[in-house]
């Protein structure tokens, strides 16, 4: 197996996610320790108040905080940010930056981080769901398709149709467009794992299993993309490369048929295709999540 080649990241017009030292100043540490250690997370608008008294001006940072219609816990990554040094969430942190850059770069466009918060997971979650991805609150799923199609090869079979029509709102267990910017966790696996292997989407939806929508999928074969495209090794820069396909049983075709993702190695493409909700099959796998339960904010993306 060949190594990831290093990768420069592009420049930002702005610095993601950093917390200067003078911002914590006063009582603003203080006060995040005790909002941590007594997860009075009632009290984080205040310390929001705190940090803009210090200067604090980034805005997501301040946004989240303010957001009390978050669901926040000791894992909330902006108050992990305030507490700074080694805390346990600084990875999670640093992998938030990057996906800013990423949709900077992309998407040409900042990441909203008002509504995000990184979902809980139990112990032997935190083993088998590493893999972090945001989507943001204007992300289509036609849009992170042609973000895909700009770097490497796709098709599906009504290109004359944006996916975002083809696609079932009312069916898509998470939408951001509805709800906002959000968060999962995801097993950091190339393949689709075989946890849900030979299982159809009708089975899925009778166990009431969370799983990946189509717009999560395109996301993750582009995050992917985007860290293994310098790769030497073909098959190593997309997800479903050799020999399976991911069952993207959180959404469905307006028809009632289920989207499925892949990369053919003949003809080099990403396809999406469609399969009918009773179908199974050992390499139709479908992606398993964890995330939050799906809120409607108040204001839809237009």
């Amino acid at each position: 197996m060949s190594e990831t080649l290093p990768q420069e990241k592009e420049p930002l017009p702005y610095n993601p996610l950093v917390m200067e030292d003078e911002w914590r100043r006063g009582q603003v540490l203080p006060l995040a320790e005790s909002i941590y250690e007594k997860s009075q997370f009632e009290a984080l608008p205040i310390l929001a108040d705190a940090l803009e008294e210090q200067g604090c001006t980034d805005s997501n940072i301040l946004s989240h905080l303010r957001n009390n219609t978050c669901p926040h816990h000791k894992g909330c990554w902006a108050l992990g940010l305030v507490l700074g040094g080694d805390h346990e969430l600084e990875s999670s942190i640093e992998v938030i930056r990057d996906q800013m850059l990423l949709y900077a770069k992309h998407f040409k466009r900042e990441l909203d981080l008002s509504t995000v918060e990184l979902p809980e997971r139990t112990e032997e979650q935190e083993k088998e769901f590493t893999r972090l991805l945001i989507i943001d609150k204007k992300l289509a799923t036609e849009e992170a398709y042609q973000a895909c199609k700009k770097q490497f090869p796709c098709y599906h079979y009504q290109e004359n149709k944006p996916l975002d029509q083809l696609i079932d709102p009312e069916q898509e267990e998470r939408n951001p467009q509805t709800q906002g910017s959000y968060a999962i966790w995801v097993e950091d696996s190339q393949n689709a794992p075989e946890r849900n292997a030979n299982l159809s989407a009708n089975q899925i939806k009778e166990r009431k299993l969370q799983t990946m929508t189509l717009r999560e999928r395109l996301y993750d074969e582009l995050y992917h993309w985007d860290k293994n495209s310098s790769n030497p090794d073909q098959t190593q820069r997309h997800l479903d490369s050799t020999n399976t396909y991911t069952h993207c049983s959180g959404s469905r075709h307006v028809g009632g048929h289920v989207p499925c993702v892949c990369w053919y190695s003949f003809p080099r493409k990403m396809f999406v295709l469609w399969s009918r909700p009773g179908d199974r099959d050992a390499a139709l796998r479908a992606r398993s999540v964890v995330s939050l339960p799906a809120k409607p904010s108040e204001a839809r993306v237009e």
